[in-house]
């Protein structure tokens, strides 16, 4: 018998977010479809029940890693430092790194302090950002808890669209009263080219809706 052995490994290339989160002019990433491997610290909660939806960061930019199912058995926790294996993949104007391989190097890191900002756009996506001096448009349209719900929220002059997940604690909490800065994931869901609209805020838990 003759055995052949033949080195057929797989050599997955490893990037910066930075590096995989370049736009096209019209805002779709110019490394789409590219198989790779991208390490950073997570900083949100996971906002796929049942699935993976988290946004982590390496110092060169953020990403949203996602799945609609659980992936290598990994529980989510921010300060987790992970690198996730996937394709970099584009849904309504976010990118993301849809993954089939995540692995926890440590836990308990430091994550990035907020980031202050003025406005929402293509520079605060999937970065850790803050607000200040901001108060909903309309306090009834608060979510019940097990929904999610876009609110419009603004301070006086600008109008920005602040999303709450149903997989936070804020859906069910007390409406915010009068002024208030934010801390949240900046995000987008725009479903036209080009993609240069429908910026958004997702704060991670009450903690991050600061009374003024």
């Amino acid at each position: 018998f003759t055995f052949i052995i033949q080195d057929n490994d797989q050599v997955i290339p490893t990037y910066s977010i930075a590096q995989v989160t370049t736009n096209q002019p019209n805002g779709e990433p110019d490394s789409l479809n590219v198989y790779c491997k991208v390490a950073g610290t997570v900083y949100s909660p996971n906002f796929q029940g049942g699935g993976l939806s988290i946004y982590m960061s390496d110092g060169t930019g953020g990403i949203n890693v996602f799945s609609f199912n659980a992936v290598s058995g990994y529980s989510p926790t921010i300060g987790d430092s992970i690198v996730a294996i996937g394709n970099i993949d584009f849904y309504n104007g976010l990118t993301e790194i849809i993954v089939d391989s995540v692995r926890l190097v440590s836990s308990g890191n430091a994550i990035p302090a907020p980031t202050q900002v003025t406005k929402l756009d293509e520079s605060t996506e999937s970065e850790l950002i803050r607000l200040n001096g901001y108060h909903l448009v309309d306090p009834t349209q608060w979510p019940l808890q097990g929904s999610n719900r876009n609110l419009d929220i603004t301070n006086g002059q600008d109008t920005l669209l602040m999303r709450i997940d149903r997989d936070t604690d804020i859906d069910g909490s007390p409406a915010p009263t009068g002024t208030f800065d934010l801390i949240g994931v900046g995000s987008q869901f725009d479903g036209s080219d080009p993609y240069d609209e429908g910026y958004q805020i997702f704060p991670r838990d009450t903690n991050d809706i600061l009374p003024v």
